[in-house]
């Protein structure tokens, strides 16, 4: 066959044919995977974007939370601060001989005079009984270590009405160290009863930092001081109607006031 007898309409057809696979192949081979490609980054991008965005959204409500917990935190740390200046002694652990003096003064010339004149204070009862004593400190500087100091001050025995009783025991909410009221138990015939309860004072040592032990500090018989022992200083042993440590009866007015003070 001649090309002189090929006509300019067959010559168009097999272009346009060619012209047709041509762009076909390149579709196929090139355009779609790209198209497929750019289709998978682009979902993935808009899943990227909306977790950012979710997170961008939680971080102020956490950040919101996280300042106002650090508010909360300050402020309760001023609370504890003012309730343990308020309701605890100063007790130096970081020096155990000082912390032995300190619990020496608290113990027979602060604690107990203070029960004593907090109790007989309250004029809406009559105190029947009650049996008031401070056991004499340790001479041992090492037993100072202590972070709670629990002093059981026994039965106190209290008459009025009911509501007085009641409001008494509630008293001592606001004695300047913390007491727990406990056992509360009421007897008699209205209008006057009677209420027995339990008086534990307890004492919380502020001072994280404990100083080194003490060696050879060994309690004697009686407190007395020996090598690296240590007795409760001459006079400081208050002696009442029952016995050293001990105190009855309410407070003599104008009378030992110094021991009285933190």
């Amino acid at each position: 066959m001649s090309l002189r007898n090929i006509k300019w309409f067959q010559v168009a057809i097999v272009a346009l044919v060619l012209t047709v696979l041509s762009v076909g192949a390149i579709y196929i081979f090139l355009i779609k995977p790209v198209n497929e490609r750019y289709d998978l980054a682009k979902t993935k991008l808009e899943a990227q974007e909306t977790a950012l965005a979710t997170a961008l959204g939680q971080r102020k409500p956490a950040e919101l939370d996280l300042a106002k917990a650090k508010v909360e935190v300050a402020a309760a740390k001023r609370d504890w601060a003012k309730y343990d200046r308020q309701l605890n002694p100063r007790i130096d652990l970081t020096n155990r001989f000082t912390a032995t003096r300190q619990l020496w003064n608290e113990q027979l010339n602060v604690l107990g005079p203070k029960v004593v004149k907090f109790l007989y204070a309250d004029r809406s009862v009559r105190v029947i009984s009650e049996d008031i004593k401070v056991p004499e400190p340790s001479g041992d500087p090492n037993a100072a270590v202590q972070k709670v100091y629990v002093y059981p001050f026994g039965n106190i025995t209290v008459s009025g009405t009911f509501d007085q009783v009641m409001k008494h025991a509630a008293r001592w909410n606001r004695f300047d160290r913390l007491a727990l009221v406990d056992g509360l138990v009421l007897s008699g015939n209205s209008p006057t009863l009677t209420g027995t309860y339990t008086l534990t004072v307890y004492e919380i040592s502020n001072f994280d930092t404990v100083g080194p032990v003490i060696p050879q500090a060994t309690e004697t018989p009686g407190g007395a001081g020996g090598r690296g022992q240590f007795g409760p200083p001459p006079g400081s042993i208050p002696t009442g109607p029952n016995g050293p440590g001990q105190f009855s009866g309410p407070p003599i007015p104008g009378g030992g006031q110094e021991g009285l003070e933190r």
